[in-house]
């Protein structure tokens, strides 16, 4: 086993400690959308921002994670963690999740967005935005206003947010897979960090001082109103792991009350669509029968990763078997999380 050094088991604790500080920013949790839309021509583009305060305080240990600077630096701790003396798997999932970090890095936003790697959106915001660099400042400055000008400040800022996102992700990926067990690997052979990971992050609602005085800590938060349970249903509908499901209830034809009734009550997809007068339908794509948007009934279709959903009147939906499988997996999750 090669031997890690203070400062290199430091970096790696001070990564950890960026991660798990990012884990609590709302904007990289699930609920916090940046999403892109386009029209078949791209004569109209929406783009839809999460919120602003959000996303101002997840560029806090999103600087660290990025900063070549900083303790904590993404690409340092993964140099480490692949010549550590490390066993195997987790060698191999640090370089696996290197290499996706960098394929992010260097991809651009669909066309119609800004023709921008993520590096350059990045760099030019957070220099205008969060940390002048020093020796580019007036440099990078130019370039943001100039990008301002050629792409439009919101398609600008659509690219700084979507690349802090998926960046944050791809960190946070690092850190559960390879560098959070690569701690607990060393510090259980007495190789330990030389401060507390997540020490700046242990806060209490309700702590005991030594003097005796009892400290309550309430946020404003904790005065808003709660969410009800068709809030909660649309919030969950709207998130990443939700999308096949979103899919096609978003374009049923049933009243909200009608469709939470429905998901709480159905055990699957058929059911689901039965109990709202719809039906469910499997074929192969195409299908002249029910394979596109030439019958007068058509509704919406929706086509990605998760399979193909063609939805026409009456809630009838047609999909293929990998589309199936993805609804009543996705039913299953969402009616957990909706009733959890």
């Amino acid at each position: 086993m090669s031997i890690i050094t203070q400062e290199q088991i430091d970096r790696v604790a001070a990564f950890v400690d960026a991660c798990g500080e990012a884990k609590r920013e709302p904007f990289f949790g699930p609920d916090e959308e940046a999403n892109f839309q386009a029209a078949s021509n791209w004569t109209r583009i929406t783009l839809t921002f999460g919120d602003r305060l959000h996303f101002r305080s997840a560029l806090i240990p999103f600087r660290r994670l990025w900063s070549s600077s900083d303790p904590a630096h993404w690409e340092a701790t993964v140099t480490i963690l692949k010549d550590s003396g490390l066993p195997q798997a987790l060698e191999l999932a640090a370089r696996d999740c290197e290499a996706q970090a960098r394929w992010e890095i260097d991809r651009k936003d669909p066309p119609g967005s800004v023709p921008l790697t993520r590096t350059k959106a990045v760099e030019v915001w957070m220099n205008a935005m969060v940390l002048p660099d020093p020796g580019r400042s007036k440099e990078l400055r130019a370039e943001f206003d100039a990008a301002c000008t050629t792409y439009g400040h919101a398609a600008m800022e659509y690219a700084f947010r979507s690349a802090v996102k998926w960046l944050g992700y791809h960190f946070l990926r690092i850190c559960d897979r390879a560098a959070e067990p690569a701690l607990a690997f060393y510090c259980e052979r007495g190789i330990v960090p030389s401060f507390a990971v997540g020490s700046t992050m242990r806060i209490k609602r309700r702590e005991k001082l030594a003097t005796g005085t009892i400290l309550l800590r309430r946020g404003v938060s904790d005065f808003a109103p709660e969410e009800s349970f068709e809030q909660k249903f649309q919030r969950l509908l709207g998130q990443m792991d939700n999308r096949a499901l979103q899919a096609v209830v978003k374009y049923l034809d049933a009243s909200s009350t009608e469709l939470v009734l429905a998901v709480v009550r159905s055990r699957s997809i058929i059911d689901l669509l039965t109990s709202i007068g719809g039906r469910l339908e499997i074929c192969v794509f195409p299908a002249d029968r029910v394979g596109g948007p030439a019958r007068d009934d058509f509704h919406a279709s929706s086509h990605g990763a998760e399979g193909r959903f063609n939805i026409y009147a009456n809630n009838f939906v047609v999909t293929d078997d990998r589309g199936l499988s993805s609804l009543e997996g996705n039913l299953k999750r969402f009616r957990a999380q909706l009733l959890g």
